[in-house]
């Protein structure tokens, strides 16, 4: 499935950035233009944009320090380098430079939706590796946590940090489930909220979106949550993560869910 984005054209040929505009629209991406690198540092300070299209050549500030200034600012911003002049030795110069591709004007639509297919779905790779990347290292110190622990609360504090730690997370919450519903013993948010919006303790409602913490999430901006049971002894805890982003919460931090409540059923088990 293609993935969609705001995608920014920088270029003072409205031919260019129209064909562009166009294009990409047509794709599905949200397209905005800036005919100055002055312009285009404006919009991008208003505007969350995940690329941007920059010519080499334009009025004001050139190409190369409208990208410098970019990703000073926006450190993730992917940029594509669209230029006329120069040959092969600017296009190694953008690449070193931190560019993530080139085109050569005068470009087709298909040459460009190729290559901005293409740096997008290397972002996409390497956001995807870095997460798993963290993924694997917050389930390495938790079971390091784990280890080390001397109580079953212990335990808990190694796993809810784990979960904590996930960067998708915008709230994790431990409940206890009773015959009378599910009982927020241990609610956390990975950002700061005001104390009074903290969720209540004692609910005793029959879900999670019936508890005192759901009407918060919301309110928060939380879209996904994702929940796992574990049975410990005679109490059944569940273990909750809330995401405010789009698309729902990655397999990768639901499978670690998964495995830390798996590591909480059979530290209970030993510890008896």
């Amino acid at each position: 499935m293609a993935e969609h984005k705001c995608i920014l054209v920088v270029d003072d040929e409205p031919l260019v950035a129209q064909l562009c505009k166009h294009v990409l629209t047509v794709e599905g991406h949200e397209v905005l233009i800036a005919r100055t690198g002055e312009a285009a540092l404006e919009q991008l300070e208003q505007v969350n944009c995940d690329l941007v299209l920059v010519d080499l050549r334009l009025p004001g500030i050139n190409g190369w320090d409208t990208f410098r200034a970019a990703r000073r600012s926006f450190p993730d911003l992917s940029a594509i380098l669209m230029t006329g002049y120069g040959g092969k030795e600017t296009v190694i110069a953008a690449l070193k430079a931190g560019f993530n591709d080139f085109l050569d004007k005068p470009f087709t639509a298909d040459q460009l939706v190729l290559v901005v297919q293409q740096v997008i779905e290397r972002r996409r790779e390497k956001i995807a590796h870095a997460q798993a990347t963290k993924l694997l290292e917050l389930e390495r110190d938790a079971l390091a946590g784990i280890v080390a622990a001397n109580s079953f609360d212990d335990v808990l504090q190694a796993v809810l940090t784990a979960a904590r730690g996930i960067p998708e997370t915008l709230a994790t919450a431990l409940l206890s489930e009773s015959a009378g519903g599910y009982d927020a013993i241990e609610p956390q948010w990975n950002t700061p909220l005001p104390t009074e919006q903290m969720p209540a303790v004692g609910t005793g409602a029959q879900t999670i979106v019936g508890t005192a913490l759901w009407p918060l999430w919301s309110e928060a901006g939380v879209t996904h949550v994702a929940m796992e049971r574990a049975v410990c002894g005679n109490h059944s805890l569940v273990l909750c993560l809330a995401a405010g982003s789009a698309p729902a919460l990655s397999k990768g931090t639901v499978a670690l869910l998964k495995r830390l409540t798996q590591v909480l059923e059979k530290v209970a088990q030993r510890l008896g």
